[in-house]
This record gives structure tokens, sequence and C-alpha cells, in this order.
């Protein structure tokens, strides 16, 4: 009697253990995973500095290779995206949304798209007597009047830049307060050298 008792409680116990071991496989082989994965389902990018016109892959790391990432850039004056090739427009910074899905899991992200010129621009503007084009200012005439804005990198315009004109020699060039008078008795070249960046641009004169 006392043996059967013994059985009787061996196997309860054996079933008790198998019962336990059942549990922790099901824990283990079926929901562990899942819970982990919840939590290491990620996308990240790095801050992008590129130049005008530039076109380029974005690089980012996504913890799942099969997932979908979509980018969506907040300005876009400044640049376009297509797929994963980015197209920088204009200079200026903007930020650029990223989501990744795979499954029914999302993961977002974003970060600054910085986009410059590689070198400072003039901007001639025709006043009186002349027409500028593709760098060319046509003079009507002896003498026209016209006036420069300079830009820098980011299109920011630049106040009262310190600048030094040569001129060819046919060419006189005076300073007024509103821009230039320039004389011309024939064909010529303009540059103007800036103190910023140690910039210069030439212009061509073409007398009609």
């Amino acid at each position: 009697m006392k043996n059967k008792r013994n059985v009787i409680i061996l196997s309860a116990s054996l079933a008790l253990i198998m019962a336990s071991i059942l549990m922790l496989v099901v824990y283990f082989v079926f929901l562990k995973p899942d819970s982990e994965d919840e939590g290491t389902f990620t996308i990240t990018c790095q801050n992008m500095s590129v130049l005008v016109g530039e076109k380029i892959e974005i690089q980012y790391a996504v913890s799942n290779d099969d997932a979908e990432v979509v980018f969506e850039v907040e300005n876009k004056e400044i640049a376009s995206i297509n797929n994963s090739t980015l197209t920088a427009l204009k200079p200026g910074t903007t930020l650029v949304f990223v989501t990744a899905t795979v499954d029914d899991k999302i993961a977002y992200d974003s970060f600054y798209l910085t986009v410059s010129r590689e070198d400072c621009y003039v901007e001639i503007v025709a006043i009186s007597n002349c027409v500028y084009q593709n760098q060319t200012l046509f003079v009507e005439g002896d003498s026209c009047q016209f006036s420069l804005n300079l830009y820098d990198t980011f299109d920011n315009l630049i106040d009262n830049p310190d600048c030094v004109i040569t001129t060819s020699p046919n060419l006189a060039i005076t300073t007024l307060p509103f821009g230039y008078l320039l004389s011309a008795t024939g064909n010529g070249e303009i540059t103007f050298t800036f103190d910023l960046q140690n910039y210069s641009q030439t212009i061509k004169v073409q007398t009609l």
C-alpha cells in the first residue's frame, strides 16, 4: 500500500515537471522571440550636407532588411527624393522624415538635410541702358548703370561686401550709391574680387 502511494506521488511529480517543461518550451520558442522583436525593429539615419545639383543615395540602418523604407522632405523646394535617391535643388536646411514598415511593425526617424552651393555667386541687376544675360552685360550706347548682389553658399544676401574691381582698358567704372556707372568704348571684361573667401566673378561686356 505504501509503495502504491509512492508511485502515485512520483507519477504526479513527474507530470508536474513535464507540464512545467512544456510551458517553458512554449514561452521561449513561441512567445519570447515575438516580444523581443517588438523592441528591436528600428531605423536610423544621420544628418546630411550636400551641394546644389548633387544626386546621392541616402544612407540608413534598418534592423530588418525586408522593411519598406519611405522618405518625405518637409521643404520640397530644397530637395526631392525618388526611392532613396536624393537630389539637392537649392540652398537651405530641411527635415527629412523616414518611415520603415515590415509586416505589422512600423519604425520612424528623421534627419536634417543641409544644401549649399560650392561657392558664392554674383547677381547682376540691369538698371538702365543695358541687359544682363549669360554672364554678359550688353550695353546700349556708350554707358549704362547696373547694381550687384553677392550671395553666400546658402543663398543669403551679403550686405555691402568689400570688393575690388578691375576692367579691360576700354572700360571705365564708377561706384554710385545705388550701383555702378559703366562707360564703354568697346567690348571687354569686368572682374569683381571680394574679400569673402577670396571669391571673384568675371563678366563680359558687349556694346551694341
